[in-house]
């Protein structure tokens, strides 16, 4: 009998992979294969687990895309919460640290944010101007106690001081966005990988279905956490074929005092199936199955799925390609209560990314990228978005200044409903930057951008335009 050996390191991983070419029955795998896609279970890009051990399709409520959201530096992220700049990343992981005690190390920073904005509430009529100012500081820790242990967390306190608008002022503290604890294990030809990912998405303008109508005193927010729990398994049946399977357990809750109705729990299914063909191409079967349990009685629990085809293509060192397409569905259960939402509409249909990521220069690079997605709803069953995204990043274009810009368009449509006082909303939201930032000394650095938001609605309190100035000052001790 042979006898599995825990080991950390990722490395004896691989070593035990390279030698099973061949060794796999392809009866197996067709079974393995098709028990996968029958469970409709799923995670694309199964060498992603092994990267960074984080199943990237547990990272939100979407359940027609196959997009991750890691570093702003690496997917653009940043456009998609409308920051006008490359956030900075965290001093601690890129190695710059304030202290240090064993395994033990942190970074503590301190910093003023300051955004002028043209449309504070973000009216169709009747817009305000505002000059936000927020003071911050916070401590970022990293533990690895071993190899297979990785622990980060980022805790801060700010506050955010509207200068003509002091009713939205508001206190931040706690758990910043994308703290993280992961701890892998290797048992022969297994990797097993058990993880607890925090973000807070906190940018209105990533639900655009929430309007503020004309006349409002506050700003409509969405802003909310999300946190998973989870485990997945990645078993190389040989050389070139990976399985992954996993389950995640997501609470999400939101803070601002509004939208309550979008606190839900969701329970994650994922599986693929991938097989290299060469250094060049790559390509497998995903699937993915979800339950969300809203607490309040208004949106309609959700039952989801997902399967398809993944691709992955990279003709040269500095270019890489990844489409998948995939057959989604979606069902809800209407409730009887007086305050649901009285939506009968079903989601079935073709859901797809693909991303286009070119290094150009060793100081440029830019990505492409187009999907069609769901969200879960709000006011609504569900929303069908379709965009597009570009943008561009030079870390360090001259002297060590570093530019971005970039350009987002995404199309909207609300799922139907059924009720008198619930209108059904369509339209598309369109983001521009242009950003830059500067290292003044090995602890200061500084931010500045300008961006622009519009959108555009049927209806009509739904139009919006709002340019925004963002300057910044961080300090790291």
């Amino acid at each position: 009998m042979r006898k599995f050996e825990l080991k950390s390191a990722d490395s004896v991983f691989f070593r035990r992979v390279r030698g099973l070419r061949g060794r796999a029955s392809w009866r197996v795998v067709v079974a393995v294969a098709l028990v996968a896609v029958a469970l409709g279970v799923v995670s694309p890009r199964a060498q992603e687990y092994f990267q960074s051990g984080l199943p990237v399709s547990f990272q939100g409520q979407r359940f027609g895309s196959q997009s991750s959201t890691g570093s702003p530096h690496d997917d653009f992220s940043s456009l998609q919460n409308n920051l006008p700049y490359i956030p900075p990343s965290s001093p601690v992981s890129r190695g710059d640290t304030s202290f240090r005690y064993g395994n033990l190390s942190g970074s503590l920073y301190a910093g003023l944010d300051s955004r002028y904005t043209d449309n504070v509430l973000l009216t169709h009529t009747d817009q305000e101007s505002d000059l936000i100012l927020a003071p911050r500081i916070g401590l970022g820790l990293s533990y690895t106690p071993s190899k297979s242990t990785q622990i980060g967390l980022d805790l801060g306190v700010g506050y955010n001081f509207y200068i003509n608008h002091s009713e939205l002022n508001f206190l931040n503290a706690g758990l910043t966005p994308n703290s993280v604890l992961n701890y892998r294990v290797v048992a022969g030809n297994v990797m097993i990988v058990a993880y607890d990912r925090f973000t807070a998405p906190n940018d209105n303008r990533t639900r655009p279905e929430v309007v503020t109508t004309p006349g409002a005193t506050a700003l409509a927010s969405s802003q909310q956490i999300d946190n998973t729990l989870g485990t997945t398994a990645s078993w190389a049946i040989n050389e070139d074929l990976v399985l992954v399977g996993g389950y995640g357990f997501e609470i999400t809750r939101n803070y601002s005092g509004q939208f309550s109705d979008q606190d839900r729990d969701t329970h994650l299914l994922n599986s693929s199936l991938e097989k290299r063909f060469g250094p060049v191409w790559s390509a497998g079967v995903y699937g993915r199955y979800s339950i969300s349990d809203f607490l309040e009685e208004v949106q309609n629990d959700a039952t989801t799925w997902s399967t398809g085809p993944i691709l992955s293509f990279q003709p040269f060192k500095n270019l890489q390609c990844s489409a998948s397409v995939g057959y989604s569905a979606s069902k809800f259960d209407v409730g009887t209560s007086p305050t649901s939402i009285q939506d009968n509409s079903e989601f079935g249909g073709l859901t797809y990314e693909a991303t286009v990521s070119h290094q150009f220069s060793r100081r440029m690079h830019h990505h492409l990228s187009i999907s069609r997605s769901t969200d879960l709803g709000l006011g609504s069953n569900y929303t069908e978005n379709q965009g597009v995204t570009y943008g561009i990043i030079a870390p360090e274009v001259i002297r060590r200044v570093g530019l971005s810009g970039g350009i987002s368009w995404i199309n909207y449509v609300q799922s139907a409903a059924v009720t008198e006082s619930t209108i059904k909303d369509s339209g598309d939201t369109l983001r521009l930057y242009l950003g830059a930032n500067y290292p003044f000394s090995r602890h200061v650095t500084g931010v500045m951008g300008l961006a622009h938001n519009r959108r555009s609605s049927d209806i009509e309190v739904g139009n919006y335009n709002e340019t925004t100035v963002h300057l910044s000052v961080s300090y790291r001790f």
